[in-house]
């Protein structure tokens, strides 16, 4: 592949890693400031490498956000292959600085999934539009740079606006999420809950898309399932350390409730965990157990991060549930 045809892209991913590493020292770093407005500077560049090789032709909206979306995926792969070099999140004790180098690494990542995944869909939109108008027409226009021009205006107007988002209250979208697992246990609801006197061990497996993430290494804390019972886990990863500590502050003969006291793992930048809750109830084949979180998003854009921190929620409620199972099963 030449050099010529990587430049621009070049340019633009360097031009994402410096923006991203200046939000992140802002109180803009968890909106869409952070994560949406690179998808703008990108095709920026694009659009500017195009005027300056005589590429701004007809069509050339389209094949900026082409170009947009080509930036991303080759970043991502570039992060990916950096990514099996580096320590695992669990494993990491890199220091402060590195450790710091390698949170803005996964950062990137995550804007350059963004930027590929509107990039696509901005060139899909334009060229659908643009087939609907050549139809409509009976042929091609030749002068369709305006309408290239006008098209590559209103994108940009339109990230601009989902760029604002979690800027303001007004601007913020609902972010509560509650993710839940359900498992039957072949064991009397007596049996689940004496199991659940002891929380799982950190060493248990976790799907493989969890393991990016910081991952919980030691119970430190571990008073079991009564009203006032102290939990406090922590967890170890690329960005930092920190502890979660958890107090059941309800409690019944079928639910347990923890409220979070106090997070300071990575993770509380993106995720305000409220509750986890524990839910027992009689089955006809023995025992269903519930285990649901409580948690707000704390990152911009919804349409992106409601259903992954969603999906990863139901990861994590699911890994507690089915080591439960796996325990109480006679």
């Amino acid at each position: 592949m030449p050099l010529w045809f990587l430049m621009p892209h070049i340019l633009a991913a360097t031009l994402v890693v410096v923006w991203v590493g200046f939000v992140s020292t802002t109180g803009l770093f968890q909106t869409g400031i952070q994560f949406v407005t690179p998808v703008i500077l990108v095709a920026l560049i694009h659009l500017i490498w195009l005027q300056l090789t005589g590429g701004v032709r007809p069509g050339f909206a389209t094949r900026v956000f082409a170009r947009t979306s080509q930036t991303a995926a080759l970043l991502v792969g570039v992060l990916m292959a950096l990514s099996v070099f580096g320590p695992t999140p669990a494993q990491a004790d890199v220091g402060e600085f590195l450790g710091a180098g390698l949170g803005l690494v996964f950062c990137v990542a995550v804007i350059a999934v963004v930027i590929l995944i509107l990039g696509l869909f901005v060139k899909l939109v334009l060229q659908g539009i643009d087939a609907l108008l050549i139809k409509i027409r009976g042929g091609s226009d030749p002068d369709s740079r305006m309408f290239d021009a006008a098209s590559f205006g209103v994108a940009v107007v339109l990230l601009s606006g989902a760029s604002l988002e979690g800027t303001t209250p007004a601007l913020t979208l609902p972010a509560s999420l509650a993710p839940s697992t359900t498992v039957t246990i072949p064991a009397s609801p007596a049996q689940v809950w004496t199991t659940m006197r002891t929380t799982a061990s950190p060493s248990l497996p976790v799907p493989a898309l969890m393991h990016i993430l910081p991952q919980p290494t030691a119970v430190v804390v571990d008073e079991g399932m009564a009203l006032g019972a102290n939990r406090r886990v922590r967890f170890d990863g690329r960005e930092g350390s920190g502890h979660l500590h958890l107090r059941v502050m309800d409690r019944t003969d079928t639910s347990a409730v923890f409220h979070v006291v106090s997070d300071t793992t990575p993770l509380a930048d993106w995720v305000t965990f409220k509750t986890l809750t524990y839910t027992v109830a009689p089955h006809p084949e023995g025992t269903a157990l519930t285990v649901a979180l409580g948690m707000d998003r704390s990152l911009a854009p919804a349409w992106f991060f409601g259903p992954v921190m969603g999906g990863a929620g139901r990861l994590a409620t699911g890994v507690l549930a089915h080591d439960i199972q796996t325990r109480a099963t006679p």
